[in-house]
């Protein structure tokens, strides 16, 4: 189906004579667009990744011991161990990412209470695009892996394997095509709850300005989580500069030094880009600037319909931390707890976790009451 947004969306006359935050429509939208979630984006994942998982045990007595288990730059097999790898990686990274992304959209689309303060909507392009990813995720794993299968059947050596290029090619094809077909297959609805936190924009005279200052960053854990990733890093960058090269070997002493410390670099800076936030909101509208001063993401005032505040999940709502984008969605996320959740022209949802939300929300709302004039 094409997509669409429901007209229901609970703030119309229909009531809530159930009590749990959605309308008798909204309620009827909703299990069926999980109905159909529940057969795309887990029932039929499961049953290809188990199909997969059969053959390779029909297969398994015909596999080299040890077996290729990774291709390098070449196009050969430069990796080798044992032929169950591929029972495991099917059972474990094939059924655990399956079950984990079932897990989001079942949590991230639970029934909110009338006392809720959730404004996301609980079924959008968000829940949508991961039930249709779980499926072309299916298919791509167990294109793969079959595929890498197959090129060792009844070999007695596994270094004689065949490239893997067709097998890629095939498996990123079924991921395209699947991932499509399975969001076109859902219907086209977002479901959002009955619960108005709309924020009163403040009062301006013609002759005053609002300005608001605030930082997004992450929680403390998070942070800590930084520091020993960076620390790890730095070790690692160390442990190759100091390390005594054998005779002849400096080129390639060298070669990993730079590498390492490229790496270090790079991954420095991507965190010091992507994870602390200066935000501005002003009569143009909300501006978040990284730290570094780029990426810089913006609000335009005159895009603003509506501006609410909220307790962000950001697992639940938008899949993880940091910068997330889902159709329908773009979330500076960095920790749970309060933010501001605007709704453009659109239809399209902004939301940003910063302290003290309340007035920040209602800068905006103010900013775009203006625009809007």
């Amino acid at each position: 189906m094409n997509a669409s947004t429901s007209q229901r969306d609970g703030r119309g006359s229909q009531g809530d004579p159930g009590g749990i935050g959605l309308t008798s429509a909204q309620r009827d939208d909703l299990a069926r667009a999980k109905r159909t979630g529940l057969w795309v984006g887990l029932l039929a994942p499961l049953v290809v990744i188990t199909a997969a998982l059969v053959l390779v045990l029909v297969w398994m007595p015909r596999m080299p011991n040890p077996a290729a288990t990774h291709w390098g730059g070449s196009g050969g097999p430069d990796g080798f161990g044992s032929p169950w790898s591929y029972v495991w990686l099917l059972a474990l990274v094939g059924y655990g990412i399956v079950l984990m992304m079932w897990g989001i959209v079942e949590f991230s689309s639970r029934t909110p209470s009338p006392a809720s303060e959730r404004v996301l909507p609980v079924w959008s392009g968000f829940q949508r695009f991961l039930v249709a990813f779980s499926l072309g995720y299916a298919a791509f794993l167990s294109a793969v892996l079959l595929g890498s299968v197959i090129v060792q059947l009844d070999l007695k050596d596994p270094a004689q394997a065949a490239g893997l290029g067709a097998t890629m090619s095939i498996g990123f094809g079924a991921w395209v095509f699947l991932t499509a077909t399975g969001w076109f297959v859902q219907p086209g609805i977002e479901v959002r709850p009955n619960v108005e936190r709309a924020v009163e924009p403040i009062l301006l005279s013609t002759t005053e300005r609002a300005v608001w200052f605030g930082v997004v960053r992450p929680s403390s854990t998070f942070i800590w989580i930084i520091l020993v990733v960076v620390v790890i890093m730095l070790g690692a960058w160390l442990l190759v500069f100091f390390m005594p090269a054998d005779e002849g070997d400096g080129m390639a002493k060298n070669i990993a030094t730079i590498a390492t410390g490229g790496v270090t670099l790079l991954i420095v800076l991507l965190l010091a880009m992507t994870t602390w936030f200066r935000v501005r909101i002003d009569a143009r509208g909300l501006e978040a600037r990284s730290a570094l001063g780029w990426p810089v993401f913006r609000l335009p005032a005159a895009d603003v319909q509506r501006v609410e505040t909220a307790q962000i999940n950001p697992l639940g709502e938008f899949g993880g931390w940091g910068l997330r984008w889902m159709p329908g969605r773009f979330g500076i996320v960095m920790r749970s707890g309060e933010g501001i959740v605007a709704t453009r022209s659109d239809g399209r949802i902004f939301a940003i976790t910063v302290d003290d939300s309340e007035a920040a929300a209602a800068v905006l709302a103010a900013v775009a009451k203006g625009a809007q004039k």
